[in-house]
């Protein structure tokens, strides 16, 4: 009995020490079965194109890294890039993030084309997949053939079919028949392939016409004109429309229901070498400004610039211009943008008015350069500089006077709102020091004199009497003027769930949202995008990531390099979501 009971305490110690030699095992290889093995796949949105046809590139990648396609020197990338990350769960029950990159672009000539993407990663490349695009020069003889011993047939016209990206081009319907005419019913109006802007004058019949067709009698009406304003290049196939006219017979009216040829319009892009002052505009276009200030100016005032843009073509999408200012001056936020246009069968026309709060904060005399915008002229096929007229303020001394802050240098080109509050940039720059010589050190002293630091400064911000405060955040203001809204005031969160319906106010407005919802978490106050960026990038470089992102494609859209439209709620409510996971 004894032997027996001694054998079952051997056998179960070999069981034990099974079960040691298996734990052990697992707790060296599991990193290696979990450590994410780095993956690069790059994919085209059509294999299949044509000479001059958009296509998208999307490289997709799990390790964060520099990116690079070895684009065949046929293709021509334009500036739709964009970059993104999502996340997924891999079989271990893991979160994965996954970053994308998105380059648009057309070949210009027939061939096959093989090409690969990189990713380089810790001094390491890593190779994606390969992938081969046809590219033919297609046969449109089909769409665009008019059939015209057809008794009714209905033919797609336009003023032009090779036009320029953003160039207002009038199409319209255009029907014969050889039998009069009583009636029409039925239309089902043509339509662009591509991405395309449309407005859609209201139809009406027009004036019919008597012609001939080899040697035939026929009728001729126009019918269904639209304003085509593409925004991609490459062919746009514009697809037949279908009607139903009613004619008189040799007894009885008959009605005679007809498919349309189609059209197929060129779009090239724009050329490169775009000056700095390019609006994004496409036409012919005026400047000309008038200056809101008085010459009792003094430090602290803020004065108002107002640049009105006139003219004809794609003018309801133009930016808005960019200011050089000089040294001393600062401008309040966006400028307040209105519009008073009508489209044509020519374009777009109107006039697009920019006003613009500018600080001075800086005594004496102080030149400005003449405001200038570019545009594309398409009929002389070149840029176009238009300037307005320098100017020069003279500024008094006002002792009362203080800067918002110190660190705000005059910029060459459009200045973003002015960072406000009372806490001094010396003493913002001082917690940063110690916050970074608390992380190197990584010693309880270094925590310890961090948190004494920032309960001093906390303190010493508290005892600041009110009228010095109003001081600092309350500029001189000219009585012929509008009084600005500070961005400390502006709650940007609010006017941005409050413009989801307008995405143009809202490409502006999340991305200050997002940095002011940093500020606010984090109790500071920052002059720069990159400056908010660097407090979260070491310890959550995905979500980071994922911001930048966001804020990225506000700012594509924004300025017209980016897509025709966004999702607003969807960004929203992921940049809703990153904040809200902060530490």
């Amino acid at each position: 009995m004894a032997q027996k009971v001694k054998k079952e305490v051997v056998k179960q110690a070999k069981i034990g020490n099974n079960w040691m030699l298996l734990l052990l095992a697992l707790t060296f290889v599991s990193p290696v079965l979990l450590a994410q093995k780095p993956m690069v796949a790059l994919t085209a949105d059509d294999k299949n194109v044509s000479i001059g046809e958009l296509v998208t590139i999307t490289v997709t990648y799990n390790i964060e890294g520099s990116v690079k396609v070895d684009f065949p020197t046929e293709f021509e990338v334009d500036m739709n890039i964009m970059h993104g990350m999502n996340q997924k769960m891999d079989p271990t029950g893991r979160l994965v993030s996954y970053f994308f990159m998105q380059q648009s672009g057309a070949f210009q000539k027939e061939g096959n084309y093989s090409f690969y993407a990189y990713i380089t990663y810790k001094g390491n490349k890593y190779k994606s997949n390969k992938i081969t695009i046809k590219v033919s020069d297609s046969d449109d003889d089909e769409l665009t053939k008019i059939k015209s011993d057809d008794p009714v047939f209905g033919v797609i016209q336009a003023k032009k079919t090779t036009i320029y990206e953003g160039e207002p081009v009038l199409v319209k319907a255009k029907v014969f028949s050889r039998f009069p005419i009583e009636n029409l019913e039925g239309y089902a109006p043509f339509k662009p392939d591509k991405n395309a802007e449309e407005h859609v004058f209201p139809n009406q019949r027009e004036y019919v016409e008597e012609t001939r067709i080899n040697g035939k009698y026929a009728q001729m009406f126009d019918y269904g004109k639209q304003l085509l304003i593409p925004v991609a290049t490459g062919k746009c196939k514009i697809q037949p429309f279908e009607m139903a006219l009613t004619c008189q017979g040799s007894i009885f009216s008959r009605t005679i229901r007809f498919r349309s040829t189609g059209l197929v319009l060129t779009v090239k892009p724009l050329p490169n070498g775009a000056p700095k002052q390019f609006i994004g505009g496409v036409g012919t276009f005026d400047l000309t400004q008038e200056l809101d200030a008085t010459k009792s100016l003094k430090q602290g005032d803020v004065f108002t610039l107002k640049l009105t843009v006139k003219g004809l073509g794609n003018l309801h999408n133009i930016n808005a211009p960019i200011l050089d200012l000089p040294a001393g001056c600062s401008v309040y936020g966006d400028p307040e943008r209105a519009e008073d246009v009508q489209f044509t069968e020519d374009g777009v026309t109107g006039e697009i008015t920019f006003l613009y709060n500018i600080q001075v904060t800086k005594e004496g005399t102080i030149q400005f350069e003449a405001p200038s915008i570019a545009f594309f002229d398409p009929i002389k096929e070149k840029y176009i500089i238009q300037r307005g007229e320098a100017f020069e303020l003279e500024v008094k001394a006002d002792k009362n006077f203080q800067p918002l802050t110190t660190n705000i240098t005059p910029t060459k080109g459009h200045t973003d709102q002015i960072a406000t509050g009372a806490t001094k940039p010396q003493k913002s720059t001082k917690t940063d020091n110690a916050f970074n010589w608390a992380i190197g050190v990584g010693t309880p002293v270094g925590a310890l004199s961090l948190l004494f630091l920032f309960l001093f400064l906390r303190k010493k911000k508290q005892v600041k009497p009110t009228e010095e405060t109003n001081i600092l955040t309350t500029p001189n203001r000219l009585s012929c003027a509008t009084t600005p809204l500070l961005a400390d005031k502006v709650d940007y969160w609010k006017e941005a769930a409050a413009s989801l319906e307008d995405s143009n106010q809202f490409a502006v407005y999340l991305p200050k949202a997002i940095i002011q919802k940093l500020e606010a978490k984090w109790c500071f106050t920052c002059a720069s995008r990159e400056k908010a960026f660097e407090k979260i990038q070491e310890n959550q470089p995905e979500i980071a990531q994922r911001l930048r992102a966001i804020i990225d494609e506000c700012d594509l859209f924004r300025y017209g390099f980016g897509a025709n439209t966004i999702d607003t709620t969807a960004l929203f409510e992921e940049a809703n979501s990153l904040i809200h996971s902060l530490n």
